[in-house]
């Protein structure tokens, strides 16, 4: 229902669902799971944050073990990369990050998400997100 409503007004994070609950949670966009990876491409994962809904979180995690959905898309992403990287040494590095951060906004609208600004993240290092969080878990206490 959130991602028709998506459709309708451009971005889930425009519809009602977006706040709905209690709890929230930190999103990494790119996988804490591939952090060396990343590493490698000049990606610092913890500077890539978004605070999301839990429920939001769990659905895009869901669909397997190893962080389902989201975090096959990556795993498929890094073979991609690690292969390049190969091929083609450290000068592919700055193609492979343009290619990363092309794929996570391409992951971002899958989900409903099309209004996604790199800016963003900027502002969501974990001390930050954490406050956030906190604010939108009191302000939505009356879902419980």
């Amino acid at each position: 229902m959130a991602l028709e409503e998506a459709k309708q007004v451009g971005s889930i994070r425009l519809t009602q669902w977006w706040t709905y609950g209690t709890k929230f949670l930190q999103h990494h966009i790119f996988p804490q799971k591939f952090r060396e990876f990343f590493k490698k491409i000049d990606i610092d994962v913890d500077d890539c944050i978004i605070v999301v809904a839990k429920w939001f979180h769990d659905w895009i995690h869901s669909g397997g073990s190893g962080g389902g959905w989201w975090n096959k898309q990556w795993e498929d992403f890094q073979k991609w990369a690690e292969n390049e990287l190969k091929k083609h040494g450290q000068s592919a590095c700055a193609r492979i990050r343009n290619a990363a951060l092309e794929h996570a906004q391409k992951l971002l609208r899958e989900v409903g998400i099309t209004d996604f600004d790199w800016e963003e993240c900027l502002r969501y290092n974990s001390k930050q997100a954490r406050k956030l969080i906190e604010s939108l878990q009191k302000k939505n206490r009356r879902w419980d």
